[in-house]
């Protein structure tokens, strides 16, 4: 079934039961491959992020939240590693195109140079399989607490009242860090819309696809900043000073442009205040539901 509420969900602790298994089994499947594959791995990590965009909404009636969410993020944390050298290859593919200049060939033949995606006996891929398949054992015995409605209310409001939050320190301060910020939590309103579209469709599938472009756009500035992170890192004998000079510069320009379009699409989607939100969005759901 697709991460969305169903007609038989009655209660929120159905939805959340039932979406938390179904994500965790895909995740589970995608693991069963030894090794996994690159394209594997990022659906592993999607099928979490959508897990803990579900247990946010739910956290204000979600008695194990702390525990369960910080066993997700250990989980899929290990995982990043192996995806990361795919990501700054893709970027720096992403960011000179076909026509790559002549000076950037050396750097591009180093990114995509083997690499050690394991070491050792600990494998972060079956370490990961491993911790999703406690997780899912203990989904049966997720119990909310309190008043669907005011659980529904109070995840609503608190995960636009971050988003917004996020968005002010990112306005005032564009780090790296502070738009991370911000992409995870506007990922978690666009997982929240997605899942709690068929209550109002004509107006939360459009809020998706916008939540949805603006994630897209705040995860293009992530990689590009993974990217010259690990550039500026590189040793000289792996990149001449004209050629690091060259991609640093290219990677800031390419951020100035994203966050010009990233802030006023933020500031159109995330525009309502969420008190006023959570209340609109709640009355969808009593109806939907009745």
């Amino acid at each position: 079934m697709s991460y969305r509420i169903e007609p038989h969900d009655r209660t929120l602790q159905h939805l959340l039961r039932r979406v938390a298994r179904e994500e965790l089994d895909g995740a589970l499947a995608r693991l069963a491959v030894a090794p996994p594959p690159s394209a594997e791995i990022h659906g592993v990590r999607k099928h979490v992020k959508k897990l803990r965009g579900l247990l946010r909404l739910m956290r204000p009636g979600l008695p194990v939240f702390q525990a369960e969410n910080a066993a997700l993020r250990a989980a899929a944390a290990g995982l990043a590693a192996l995806r990361d050298a795919d990501v700054r290859l893709a970027t720096l593919d992403r960011l000179t195109g076909p026509d790559r200049p002549a000076l950037l060939v050396p750097l591009r033949e180093v990114l995509a140079g083997p690499t050690q995606r394991r070491s050792g006996a600990a494998d972060p891929a079956l370490a990961a399989q491993a911790a999703l398949a406690c997780i899912r054992a203990r989904v049966d015995d997720w119990e909310l607490t309190g008043k669907d409605q005011d659980i529904l209310h109070a995840g609503l409001a608190r995960t636009r009242r971050q988003a917004r939050r996020a968005m002010a320190q990112a306005q005032a301060t564009p780090t790296a860090e502070a738009m991370h910020d911000w992409r995870k939590r506007v990922k978690d309103g666009w997982y929240q819309a997605r899942l709690l579209a068929p209550i109002h469709p004509q107006a939360l599938l459009p809020l998706a696809e916008q939540a949805g472009v603006l994630g897209e756009d705040l995860g293009d500035h992530h990689d590009l900043a993974v990217l010259a992170d690990h550039v500026a890192a590189l040793p000289d004998a792996a990149v001449s000073p004209e050629a690091r000079s060259e991609i640093l510069h290219r990677i800031s320009r390419d951020q100035a442009r994203l966050e010009a379009q990233i802030f006023p699409l933020g500031k159109d989607l995330l525009a309502e205040k969420p008190q006023a939100m959570a209340s609109r969005w709640t009355g969808w759901w009593q109806d939907w539901r009745g």
